[in-house]
């Protein structure tokens, strides 16, 4: 069920942001760029080994300082991100794009913080690196090695255990949210 809500937000997000802007929303070569993506968090690799496994969708926009053309740039992000695919939590942050949009790939780093401010309180900032693909598609490595934790369950508030189970599972792991962890996320530029 709540998979099947997530690609429906994901879908109608895309649907309205195209019918909102029209055909293009951005040029070919552009200083800003709206992105939609899906990822997934686990706090141990290999995965079989992991507490934490949590997929993420995102919602984002992106602007850049300087010329597309050059080989250097900087931009600031913002967005949210779908914690557990549907609880949005609003993020920040800056990049540093190596290489121009015109070429095929382009290297990418940067540095986020969120907070969520909807259910739990996690907050935490995230370190990122990546490419950029044909100025269109974005695969991001990146890790959250510090943050505070969740006051409370999100397994728990979303109906997928029970209160007896989120609290052993507190117990067990001192933490509703397991620091760091590890994520990679699939952007696509709209």
């Amino acid at each position: 069920m709540i998979r099947k809500i997530t690609l429906s937000v994901c879908l109608l997000s895309l649907v309205l942001v195209n019918t909102t802007f029209g055909k293009g929303i951005q040029a070919k070569y552009s200083k800003k760029h709206v992105g939609i993506g899906i990822g997934y968090v686990t706090s141990h690799i290999p995965l079989a080994d992991a507490e934490l496994k949590i997929l993420l969708t995102q919602l984002n926009y992106d602007y850049s300082f300087m010329d597309p053309h050059k080989n250097f740039r900087t931009s600031v992000e913002t967005g949210i991100i779908g914690f557990w695919g549907i609880l949005p939590i609003p993020q920040v942050g800056a990049n540093l794009y190596i290489g121009s949009e015109d070429k095929d790939i382009q290297a990418k780093v940067g540095i986020n913080g969120f907070y969520d401010i909807s259910v739990g309180g996690h907050a935490g900032f995230m370190i990122k690196t990546g490419v950029v693909i044909k100025n269109r598609f974005d695969v991001s490595l990146f890790t959250v090695p510090a943050g505070s934790d969740a006051n409370s369950s999100y397994a728990e508030f979303l109906g997928m255990e029970s209160k007896e189970e989120a609290e052993a599972n507190y117990e067990k792991n001192k933490a509703h949210v397991i620091m760091p962890y590890y994520g990679l996320m699939f952007t696509v530029r709209l």
